[in-house]
């Protein structure tokens, strides 16, 4: 990842405006939605505030499955062959195969098991960040709004 991975890095750095833009929409549409009952009367709200949240969720993947994709591309094939190996070898089940998988990886590609494991709590940090800064956003909107 640090060879090839400094330019998607820094596009996923770039695309979490967006998703910060789209959250701290979807919290001030979300203020005053009552999701705990079905209110028709409140249907336009509600469903913009879906539309935003869907909006956020969808580029929340896209710019991960963009980074893993670009960081991690080559992974694809020698998952495949792995899969088919695992097959010949009948090792079935869920966990198992898992395990297998897990092992594999560990023995035959250290560096990126590694790396896959930083860019999950890189991705866990980056939306833990997404999350806080668009609540504090919101928030200094809708403050501002009833202050003005």
């Amino acid at each position: 990842m640090l060879n090839g991975g400094r330019a998607p890095y820094l596009e996923f750095l770039r695309n979490l405006t967006p998703q910060i833009v789209l959250l701290t929409v979807t919290f001030i549409y979300g203020k005053n939605l009552e999701f705990s009952r079905i209110d028709l009367s409140n249907f336009v709200p509600t469903f913009v505030w879906w539309v935003f949240f869907g909006a956020f969720m969808l580029a929340l993947y896209v710019n991960a499955a963009l980074f893993y994709e670009r960081c991690f591309g080559n992974w694809k094939a020698w998952r495949t062959r792995l899969e088919k190996r695992l097959t010949a070898r009948g090792i079935l089940g869920y966990r198992r195969r898992l395990a297998a998988k897990m092992r594999a990886t560990w023995h035959f590609r250290f560096v990126e098991f590694v790396e896959l494991i930083l860019v999950f709590y890189f991705f866990t940090f980056a939306l833990s960040a997404v999350v806080v800064m668009s609540y504090f956003s919101a928030a200094g909107i809708l403050r501002n709004m009833h202050a003005g």
